[in-house]
């Protein structure tokens, strides 16, 4: 945090006055507080910019893709024009996810820490708490039959070696159907959404 402060001013000659439409999906547990920081930093670069409004992200992706699209349809609607997405950690999972459903209203998709592949078992968090044999196989069988359907907007995979609660090799998206940019950056789980080396990156994206 103190770091991004110091490059806070810096970061800020490279405005760029666009209004493009995004909308931030907070990690698993956290909500809009945790993005605040992306989100201020976005704003003063001209982009119309919107948090998730869905409280605590504490529940299944089945259940939160729905709640995610009927939002996204009623801003998009709103505002004439497509959003690009952001999410960190599962919140990236949820956007690729919302994006495979609805890619008429996404122009593009950024990652930060997400599990692009296997899902959210590819988190230490899920490694602690292996659900049973049964329920493994019907989460297993749901992601399958989804990945039959390809994402069609561009997908930006931010990811870091460091990362000890997403593996990292679960943010490279391998699937040759994707049109998918990947960013390497040294931070823990929890700073990527506060490092200035990743703003910078999501400015490139972005561009």
């Amino acid at each position: 945090m103190a770091y991004l402060g110091f490059k806070w001013s810096a970061l800020l000659k490279f405005r760029q006055g666009k209004s493009q439409l995004i909308y931030v999906i907070p990690g698993y547990l956290t909500s809009d507080r945790s993005t605040h920081i992306l989100r201020h930093f976005l704003l003063a670069h001209g982009y119309d910019v919107h948090g998730w409004g869905l409280g605590t992200n504490n529940k299944s992706v089945v259940s939160l893709l729905p709640q995610i699209t009927e939002k996204l349809k009623t801003l998009t609607n709103q505002k004439k024009k497509k959003v690009i997405l952001i999410g960190w950690s599962l919140g990236g999972y949820l956007a690729r996810e919302v994006a495979r459903d609805n890619p008429q209203i996404i122009d593009r998709v950024i990652t930060m820490g997400t599990p692009n592949r296997g899902g959210p078992k590819m988190t230490a968090y899920e490694e602690k708490n292996k659900k049973g044999p049964e329920e493994e196989k019907r989460i297993e069988k749901i992601i399958a039959e989804r990945e039959k359907t390809p994402i069609t907007v561009p997908l930006y995979s931010i990811y870091s070696k460091s990362d000890k609660t997403v593996w990292w090799e679960a943010s490279v998206d391998n699937d040759k159907r994707h049109q998918v940019i990947h960013h390497e950056v040294h931070a823990s789980h929890g700073g990527l959404g506060f490092h200035p080396d990743v703003y910078q990156l999501i400015l490139k994206c972005l561009s």
